[in-house]
């Protein structure tokens, strides 16, 4: 992406951003480890999953569950694993599949039957309205 010598990024953030692509990264940090460090992986993870949203390519798990993520903790301050899992999927089909992880999920706490906002929620959401601002 952004190779001066072609003008194929739109092509290049397509295919990154499907399936075993950018979105799969999970953070475990590993790049790191194995890259010199001037390249820092993670930051152009994160750069080109910026720029893959920004040119378009948004029907994806990835980018779906990201959404989600900031929708959650926006809204609540706190993490709604139920409302992530179900918005990160492409419809009912899909989320079937995520049973068994629902369920096991659900039985080690992190799925409670109702989400309520942590007190002064309202703080979190300011932090949100600054960086909005700045962006």
């Amino acid at each position: 992406v952004k190779d001066p010598r072609d003008e194929a990024d739109q092509q290049r953030l397509s295919e990154l951003s499907s399936y075993s692509g950018i979105w799969d990264c999970t953070h475990c940090f590993a790049c790191i480890e194995a890259c010199p460090k001037e390249v820092a992986p993670m930051e152009r993870i994160m750069e080109l999953r910026a720029a893959a949203g920004a040119a378009g390519f948004r029907n994806n798990n990835g980018y779906r569950h990201e959404q989600a993520f900031i929708h959650s903790i926006k809204k609540s301050g706190t993490l709604d694993e139920t409302y992530v899992a179900k918005a990160s999927t492409s419809g009912l089909g899909e989320l079937i599949t995520w049973v068994p992880v629902a369920w096991r999920s659900f039985t080690h706490g992190k799925m409670p039957m109702s989400h309520k906002p942590i007190p002064n929620v309202e703080n979190v959401q300011k932090l949100f309205a600054k960086v909005g601002e700045n962006e």
